[in-house]
């Protein structure tokens, strides 16, 4: 079983690529993914057995993988979100 919430490892993964305080970050991660899910999803197996489980979401500007390959480690993952790529003008609106 993990001893951080995941949520609360999401948070302060991103504040610390921020260079920031988790409390500092703009937005709250419950506007973007709900925490309550998140937690339970990654709080560990109920049944004894385990699987494969990996979540990604944008989250203040970066792409956040969180992922648990056996129910007991949790790898939180942030790296810059792509930039969306400007739209080009088809000719027809010129």
């Amino acid at each position: 079983m993990k001893s951080e919430l995941a949520s609360k490892q999401v948070v302060d993964a991103v504040a610390a690529e921020e260079g920031v305080s988790p409390h500092e970050l703009a937005k709250p991660l419950y506007e973007v993914v709900n925490t309550d899910a998140l937690n339970d999803f990654f709080a560990g197996p109920t049944d004894g057995g385990s699987a494969p489980i990996q979540i990604t979401f944008e989250y203040h500007g970066y792409e956040v993988s969180v992922e648990s390959d056996d129910q007991t480690a949790l790898t939180v993952q942030v790296e810059p979100a792509a930039k969306a790529e400007p739209k080009q003008k088809t000719g027809a609106d010129d």
